[in-house]
């Protein structure tokens, strides 16, 4: 970004002469340069225009294209002489005299990769792309669009020359160490490398002997149409630099060979060729038409579809023959136009490639608003969006529009950049028209920041900053530029991350268009796999996937099946793709009589049909996949008998199919291997019985069935564009002032303002939607990202099986955890306060853009009092601060030192205990088995649960259970009852069940004020989202009321009661927080069952340090010692004779922090000296004890009969679980040692 007046004033003189013409004019730069031509007259055209040529082959030159192109344009038209010149005059041209031209002083940064690849007779040939405009999407494009015409002898001889062309392209990059979507690191108005090294290799790679040629196997007659002679070039001077002939014959043919004058122009030079003949033909209206139809079905087919807009239909415009628009849908009350603008190629022929396509366009747009109005004109009109998108061969587009209707918004982009941006992750409709919204927006706010260059800059300047909309640096009523050079790093990162290109098929008899399935990956070692699908083959039913080695390509089909079982075999597709990424290098190995063609396996469920759960639960060990050499096809046919095995708890499924794939391998090498080879083979390749990539983990009843399979949207998490505007300006809307420090005094009061004020504008939008939309909304959102963790939870055995890098695949849970919980969290806590807040009658639907927006707020709401417990707590390492945007300007140290560390922790704990848990997700009890018996219920909690809830635990599963089958009767995830159905449904419970109590204990009814501050029956805290354990919480009332009619309407989420159920089973073992609940039993309960469990553990952790080797005895009074009654108990003293050790372990068991709030009390109280609240804390009851022990070494000696001077006492506090005090060095200067009580071992193996 630049705010420099010097630099805008510039950019404008750049501009405005290239409108005027003036700077890109062949004959005014030759004016401009009239001395230059004058010296180059007496020198070699060809050994100039090589060296120059071959510079542009070098990626370190990219930015500095247009000044390198000027100079060859210049020697070709002044250089007449035979005198070589020497690399100083070279570098004297380039560097100092076009260098200060307007050419090289308005250089503009690179907005693209320095190669891409197109289709060709051998595969994906490598192109330049120079300073075109995907130059290689064009040209692919209208290739393309020749292939139907090619029975025509104009497009057939013009298809030869291209492709000709383009292997020669190919062999130039081959030879220039290029390959494909290189990002170049070349800065504008930056000096060329004129040395010996990188001129001899740069022209060596433009140049071809004639034996080079042959060998290529190129024909003169096909590459002759690019070589011009004195007539083609005879207007060259009068030309433009962006539209010269010279770009249409870049090559020279000497007497020594042939010469790529114009590297970067051979994508440019192919098209005008195909236009030329078509021209010449009277078939440009053929052509244009294939281009047009191929560009509506990448619009229909797979733009829109990867947008995620529905319900398309085209909108006639009969009047603007340029202009076709296709009418969608998105979000809920979302209208999109998707308008196509197409290129005509007799005005292209005429401006030039480069050239403007403006032509009645401002009358289309004209046509195009009218549309736009009678969109929005529609009832449930919410937003819109008109995405111009423009293809054709290359022009740029200028359109005219009317002003839009309110909310709605345009953008314009190219066809290529469109098709390839809607592969990438989260890059959809919906996060288009927020960026744009917020980009209007930022004026009014008092951010004036203008973008050079298109969409994809913008989008790759936010890319940059985490999706910030103004830099923290940028104050209210500055300027910035966004100047051009983020392009080219969105565009790397998605074009590398596809990895597009061409391979031949199992047929060998075409090349195949394939890319990765995605741009993200959640792991490392798998980002870079050669691994690929044929996305536009899937568009004509066929599903191909492909793995490269080096030696040849192995596909996998998967013919179509239809029906319920699709999902599933499309699975088995993936596993068997997946895992031939390791299996197909093992198979080349052990048999090198595979043929060099491609190999290609089909898979096949011939009786799918027939797999019902019966099949499926067979206790028959299931069998090897049957396989078929038919043809050179590998026929892969997996039977029920089969399938069955993915229901096992091992990998034995994927094993077999491996091995199958591996067999018939070996009888198309023409060397058969038998049964235990394969087996054999296929245990080596997968390592672990718990590696797989298919998982089909049985439901065991109405729970599972609900948080598995019933339908529900894509799970929605906290979007960075979201958060970020959220946050924008925070700090001045809370009352700073000024950018600067924040006194200390000052803290907690602005970040409580802060969190009012977005309150204050979550309520506003509350209001204005209706309350169970939102509700159903942000439930739905809810199942979603849950169920998102449970599939995690189910393949973290696969996962920890499957990759080498652990820590890899731990952070990467670590880091789905941690985005699911926030989106989670924002979720439940907009449900709660919409039943407050929202309308009942006459609000609004919620949108998807909405909850998007409503999530981001409350993400900021828990970031602001997130940060003002760190202060409150100490825990802040640094001040908090204003930024010049008006951000607040957070501490990361804590975060990054203890409380991420801490949460990773427990993320890296869970993670191993799913993996180890997995096999049991796959017990079923056999038919007829008895039933477990049912456990053994203390009277105490039997008490406490009638009080709270007026049903036993057992009503509570009930519960649970009776509402999922509810769920799946109407098969829906949320669904809703009336007050007296569910008052009806707990009468109905076998045992007496006290239904009004259930009822108000279950359900979270709506209240006047969601932040009162004396909520009946509760606190403040109750409501507050940055707090756990409270009582007015979806995960303490799972059920939601949404009126207050006399028969309410009720909110059922099945899949969130069944997970506050199991939280409630926290009570049995006092796991829960008495603050959440509502009697005295319960606390009464707690406190006994804590106290009783607390002793329990000391005697464990006695237990286990007896294991380890040492002299334990829990429950030490210290009266024993001669202490006084007041000082308690030592809980575990521990000693070891052989080295005089004694250990005071203070044990604890202790409830889960997640929170900052909750990890600052707890921190507070262990590692706090002294008293909190007027009370000594628990760490100093502990270390009292540990100083009169010191005191009375006597006293210890008695016990540990370890004579007293050879005693070594120690402190330590171990926990059940991981807690904060492990994470921070404030401990380690109270305590000797701190662990769980799993670490035991480890910690005290030798003392």
């Amino acid at each position: 970004m630049a705010a420099n007046g010097s630099t805008i004033d510039a950019l404008s003189s750049l501009f405005a002469a290239a409108r005027a013409g003036d700077m890109f004019s062949l004959d005014a730069l030759a004016k401009r340069q009239a001395k230059l031509c004058a010296r180059l007259a007496k020198f070699s055209q060809r050994h100039v225009v090589e060296i120059l040529a071959g510079l542009l082959t070098q990626p370190a030159n990219h930015a500095a294209t247009l000044r390198i192109e000027a100079l060859i344009h210049l020697a070709v038209l002044n250089c007449k002489g035979t005198v070589k010149p020497t690399l100083l005059q070279i570098r004297e041209w380039v560097n100092e005299i076009l260098l200060k031209d307007g050419i090289g002083a308005g250089e503009d940064p690179v907005e693209d990769v320095f190669s891409s690849v197109v289709p060709s007779s051998s595969g994906s040939a490598t192109i330049l792309e120079g300073a075109w405009q995907d130059n290689g999407y064009h040209l692919a494009r209208i290739m393309g669009a020749l292939l139907p015409l090619r029975e025509e002898a104009w497009a057939n001889e013009a298809m030869q020359s291209v492709m000709s062309l383009l292997y020669l392209g190919e062999a130039m990059a081959q030879k220039a160490g290029v390959t494909r979507y290189t990002l170049a690191d070349s800065q504008p108005v930056s000096r060329v490398r004129v040395a010996p090294g990188n001129v001899e290799a740069g022209v060596k790679a433009v140049s071809f002997s004639l034996q080079e040629i042959f060998g290529l196997g190129l024909v003169a007659r096909d590459l002759a149409p690019f070589v011009g002679d004195a007539n083609d070039l005879a207007s060259l001077e009068s030309e433009s630099l962006t539209n010269s002939s010279l770009e249409r014959f870049p090559l020279l043919r000497h007497e020594g060979g042939w010469l790529v004058m114009l590297p970067t122009a051979i994508g440019a030079a192919a098209r005008r060729l195909i236009l030329d003949k078509a021209a010449a033909a009277g078939a440009l209206s053929k052509l244009q038409a294939e281009i047009g139809r191929a560009e509506l079905q990448d619009v229909r087919e797979i733009l829109a579809e990867n947008m995620q807009l529905s319900k398309q239909a085209i909108l006639p415009l009969p009047a603007e023959p340029k202009l076709t628009v296709v009418k969608a849908e998105f979000d809920l009350g979302g209208f999109a136009l998707i308008v196509l603008v197409a290129d005509e190629l007799s005005e292209a022929m005429g401006t030039g490639l480069q050239g403007m396509n403006d032509k009645d366009l401002d009358r289309g747009a004209s046509a195009v608003s009218q549309l736009e109005k009678q969109q929005a004109a529609s009832s449930d009109y919410r937003r819109g969006l008109t995405l111009i998108v423009h293809g054709g061969v290359g022009r740029g587009v200028a359109m005219g529009f009317d002003e839009s209707p309110p909310e709605w918004h345009r953008v314009s982009i190219g066809l290529g950049d469109a098709l390839r941006m809607s592969w990438d992750a989260d890059f959809d409709t919906n996060r288009v028209w927020k960026i744009i919204s917020q980009q209007e927006q930022l004026q009014a706010r008092g951010y004036d920041i203008h973008s050079v260059g298109d969409f994809i800059n913008r989008y790759g300047y936010l890319e940059a900053q985490g999706f910030d909309p103004v830099r923290p640096e940028m104050s209210k009523g500055a300027f910035a530029l966004v100047t051009t050079h983020y392009a080219a790093a969105v565009r790397h990162r998605v074009r590398s991350a596809l990895d597009y290109h061409l391979v031949v098929d199992p047929t060998v008899s075409r090349f195949v268009e394939v890319q990765r399935r995605s741009t993200s990956s959640y792991f490392r070692e798998i980002s870079n796999l050669p691994l690929y699908v044929a996305p536009f083959d899937a568009l004509n039913g066929e599903f191909l996937a492909v793995v490269e080695t080096p030696s040849r390509a192995w596909w996998v089909e998967l013919p179509i099946v239809d029906g319920p079982y699709r999902a599933f075999s499309a699975r088995i597709w993936d596993a068997a793709q997946r895992w031939l990424v390791w299996l197909a290098l093992r198979l080349e190995e052990f048999l090198p009589g595979l043929p060099e063609r491609p190999i290609h396996f089909k898979l096949e469920f011939p009786d799918i049909d027939r797999l019902t759960d019966a099949a499926m639960s067979d206790a028959t060990p299931p069998e090897r996949p049957q396989f078929e050499l038919l043809d050179g096809v590998i026929a892969i046919r997996s039977g029920v008998a089969s399938l069955r095995g993915y229901m096992d708890a091992t990998n034995i499924a994927e094993r077999q199919l491996l091995a199958s794939m591996a067999l018939a391998a070996s009888e198309l090498a023409g060397t058969p291997q038998d049964a235990e080879w394969g087996d054999r083979l296929a245990t080596e390749v997968t390592g672990s019985s718990h590696a797989r990539f298919a998982h089909a983990i049985p439901a065991n009843d109405a729970t599972d069935i609900v948080g598995s399979y019933l339908d529900l949207p894509p799970p929605r998490f906290v979007f960075d564009e979201d958060r970020s505007w959220a946050h924008l300006g925070l700090a001045f809307d809370a009352g700073a002032n000024a950018a600067g420090m924040v006194l200390a005094g000052d803290v907690g009061s602005r970040l409580q303002t802060a969190v009012l004020r977005i309150w204050e504008r979550i309520k506003d939008k509350l209001q204005k939607l209706d309350r169970r939309s939102i509700v159903v909304r942000a439930l739905l959102n809810h199942e979603a990202i849950d169920r998102d963790r449970r599939e995690w939870q189910q393949t973290a055995a696969a996962l920890r099986a499957l990759h080498d890098d652990q820590a890899d695949v731990l952070a990467a849970n670590n880091k789905a955890e941690l985005r699911r919980s926030a989106a989670g969290v924002a979720s439940r806590a907009l449900a709660e306060m919409a039943i407050c807040t929202s309308p009942t009658t006459g609000g609004r639907q919620c949108t998807d853009i909405d909850l998007d927006d409503l999530i981001g707020e409350v993400a900021a709401m828990l970031d602001c009092a997130g940060q003002c417990d760190a202060h409150f707590y100490g825990l802040a390492t640094g001040p908090l601060s204003v930024a010049p945007n008006g951000d607040f300007q957070f501490d990361r140290g804590f975060g990054e030192n203890t409380h991420v560390p801490y949460m990773f922790a427990q993320g890296d704990r869970a993670f191993h205990d799913a993996a180890d848990s997995y096999a049991t997700s796959f017990d079923v009890p056999a038919p007829g088995a008895p039933l477990p018996s049912a456990p053994v219920i203390d009277p105490g909690l039997k008490i406490a649960m009638r009080a709270e809830f007026g049903m036993d635990l057992e009503h509570l599963v009930a519960t649970s259970h009776g509402l999922a089958e509810m769920a799946i009767e109407v098969g829906q995830a949320c669904f809703s009852m009336r007050k007296s159905e569910l008052l009806d449904f707990f009468r109905k419970m076998d045992g007496a069940v006290d239904a009004e109590r259930a009822f108000a204990a279950l359900t979270l009814i709506p209240r006047a004020e969601w932040g009162e501050r004396n909520p009946k029956g509760a606190s403040a805290r109750d409501w507050q989202p940055w707090r756990m354990n409270r009582k007015l919480s979806l995960t303490r009332r799972p059920l939601i009321q949404i009126d207050e009619t006399d028969d309410p309407e009720v909110i059922v989420a099945s899949a969130l009661i069944s997970k506050v159920v199991f939280r409630l089973f926290g009570l049995v073992d006092g796991r829960l927080g008495a603050e959440m609940f509502d009697t005295k039993e319960v606390n009464r309960w707690l406190g006994k069952i804590v106290n009783e469990l607390g002793h329990a553990f000391n005697h464990s952790v006695a237990a286990k340090l007896q294991e380890i080797g040492l002299d334990a005895q829990p429950d030490q009074l210290m009266t024993l010692f001669g202490g006084k009654k007041e000082l308690g108990d030592v809980d575990v003293l521990a000693w070891d004779k052989k080295t005089g050790t004694v250990w005071a372990i203070e044990c604890k068991r202790l409830l889960l922090d997640r929170t900052i709030g909750e990890i600052g009390e707890r921190l507070a109280d262990y590692t706090t000296t002294g008293t909190r609240h007027t009370k000594r804390t628990p760490i100093q009851k502990h270390l009292d004890r540990v100083d009169f022990l010191r005191a009375n070494l006597s006293a210890v000696a008695s016990v540990t009969k370890i004579p007293v001077e050879d005693i070594k006492l120690k402190a330590a506090l171990v926990t059940d679980k991981i807690v904060p005090m492990q994470f921070t060095k404030m401990m380690s200067a109270l305590v000797d040692r701190t662990c769980t009580f799993r670490d035991l071992a480890k910690q005290f193996g030798s003392s």
